[in-house]
């Protein structure tokens, strides 16, 4: 059911906005009727009406609509009974009885007449004649593989546009069809070990995807070529060796060839990851040379990531292949400055139980990287384990502290690492420690929480922001503390309300004023800042209406 070509490409992209953000409520299902409301400045009521293949009414009550126009809120309501397969459900209980009728003159039909009238349907209908030989036979012939590389050139044709760019309204969809076509057709070919068919089709896929021009905000690429990496894997795995380094050799080429930034990853990582064999180390071990050499003429950014990433190949592969320690200690020499190959010396000394040379790799590597606070705190992670391992308790729990207090401030885990550490005697002393320390962090709620530290809880939140903290903790702090919880409230709202703002705004001030009055002496503080407002704002309309709905509550 086509219902995107009945709107705009503004509205459809104004309504998938709507859908997406969730403002879709009450949606209710009728027998070819669905009705919904849509909250966005006002609360809006849906009404679409529809038969097996089309849209037959729709209806908002919204000033747009009412001019005749089909609105945003139409298209919200319309991508949620996508979601929700209303329009399937309908077509599948029709089709339902139809079967059941059709199954009863199968089942009295002749068989000769079943199978003369099978062939012919199979010779003149070529999606059928596919369907036929994916039930019945073991392996697919090559007109089946053609069928199916024609549906993929199909669906490209069918949401490219004249110049061949797929746009926004468009690529979730077509998205949606490619991993649909991946399930329906590729997967039964690696289900019946067609792995040679299976991985032809995914090749033309993978070439179709990097020419393509589209709009990819929403992150269809990926999603694609992540689901075709993980049918290589599949394919990789269980395929013979013979056919296996052909398979290499295309993604060698491929790799040579491509321009595209994100298939190049993934083939990339399927070249490093899916030829475990030692007949394959020498050539990898050619290619990550090749592959370093053409890294060494890139510029900036790229050339360090794909150096470090090249670099580390380079010596799994001369390890693997039992070059010299002097051979490989050179390469280690000539990348040392990539945080990934110190990360790789580092787990190889860890592996052989090396545990002063992991130490001194991981000092050097916090200075070399110290202005890399996520590589810094994941050193300091691995020092600590060290330190533990090896019963080293002073230097453990300095590397606790270091981490608490600086290279990973407010980790939970590491907070109770350290409090374990520690009797009950000593916790006290060394947690106002931390609190001096971590003072007016963001985090430092979570810490308060776990020591159920409630008064410095209570300082937090009235300290905090707006009333984002308040809200996150109301029900723990609502009975302990009453009279600062509405003080907080009362002065947050008095600053919500003092600039002149839209009734949205107002609205959202009402909502945090209901809050007060779950809060005890709240009714009586909420009624007197409520007086204040319509005193000092008699002129704001939209404010005063949305307060004269609180009335019921004080």
């Amino acid at each position: 059911m086509m219902w995107q070509d009945l709107f705009p490409a503004r509205i459809l992209e104004r309504g998938y906005e709507y859908f997406m953000a969730g403002v879709v409520d009450d949606f209710e299902v009728r027998e070819a009727m669905v009705n919904a409301v849509v909250e966005g400045s006002e609360h809006y009521v849906v009404t679409i009406e529809y038969t097996e293949d089309q849209i037959t009414e729709l209806h908002c009550d919204c000033p747009y609509a009412a001019e005749g126009n089909n609105c945003k809120h139409m298209v919200a309501v319309l991508f949620m009974c996508e979601e929700r397969n209303v329009f399937h459900e309908q077509n599948s209980a029709q089709r339902s009885d139809t079967a059941e009728e059709l199954g009863k003159i199968v089942m009295t039909a002749d068989e000769t007449m079943i199978r003369s009238f099978l062939l012919s349907a199979i010779v003149n209908d070529e999606k059928l004649a596919h369907q036929f030989a994916r039930e019945f036979l073991s392996n697919y012939s090559a007109e089946s593989v053609r069928y199916i590389i024609n549906q993929i050139a199909d669906i490209f044709d069918t949401y490219e546009d004249y110049s061949g760019f797929i746009d926004y309204h468009n690529a979730f969809t077509f998205g949606g069809d490619i991993l649909g076509l991946l399930t329906d057709e590729v997967d039964p070919l690696i289900e019946a070990n067609d792995y040679s068919a299976a991985f032809e089709v995914l090749g033309y896929l993978v070439n179709r995807v990097d020419t393509v021009e589209m709009d990819d905000s929403g992150g269809e690429i990926t999603i694609i070529l992540s689901e075709c990496f993980e049918r290589w894997q599949t394919i990789l795995a269980e395929v013979k060796l013979n056919k296996k380094k052909r398979m290499f050799d295309w993604f060698t080429k491929k790799l040579a060839v491509s321009d595209d930034e994100y298939s190049k990853e993934y083939v990339e990582e399927i070249i490093r990851v899916g030829f475990p064999e030692a007949s394959f180390v020498e050539v990898k071990l050619r290619f990550a040379k090749k592959m370093i050499e053409e890294a060494e003429a890139l510029e900036g950014w790229r050339r360090e990531f794909q150096l470090s990433e090249w670099a580390v190949f380079l010596i799994e592969m001369m390890e693997q292949e039992g070059k010299s320690e002097v051979e490989v200690r050179k390469q280690y020499t000539r990348y040392w400055a990539f945080s990934e190959v110190r990360k790789k010396y580092i787990a190889n000394a860890l592996a052989r139980k090396d545990y002063s040379t992991a130490i001194k790799t991981l000092e050097e590597s916090i200075k070399l990287d110290h202005s890399y606070p996520g590589l810094v705190s994941e050193y300091s992670h691995v020092l600590k384990a060290i330190y533990n391992t090896l019963g080293d308790k002073d230097c453990y729990l300095d590397q606790l502290w270091q981490l608490l207090l600086t290279d990973d401030p407010g980790n939970i885990e590491i907070f109770r690492e350290l409090k374990a550490n520690y009797t009950k005697e000593e916790w006290p002393a060394a947690r106002q420690r931390i609190y001096s320390a971590l003072e007016g962090k963001d985090f430092m709620d979570r810490l308060y929480l776990e020591e159920k530290d409630y008064e410095q809880l209570m300082t937090y939140v009235e300290d905090s922001l707006e009333l984002y903290k308040v809200r996150e903790h109301f029900d723990l702090l609502k009975d302990r503390f009453p009279e600062r919880m509405l003080d907080k409230y009362e002065k947050e709202l008095r600053q919500l309300a003092a600039p002149v703002s839209n009734r949205q705004k107002y609205r959202a001030i009402a909502d945090l004023m209901k809050g007060m009055t779950k809060i005890s002496g709240g009714n009586l503080r909420g009624k007197r800042l409520m007086q204040e407002f319509k005193t000092n704002y008699p002129r704001r309309k939209a404010m005063l209406d949305e307060l004269s709905k609180l009335k019921s509550l004080y």
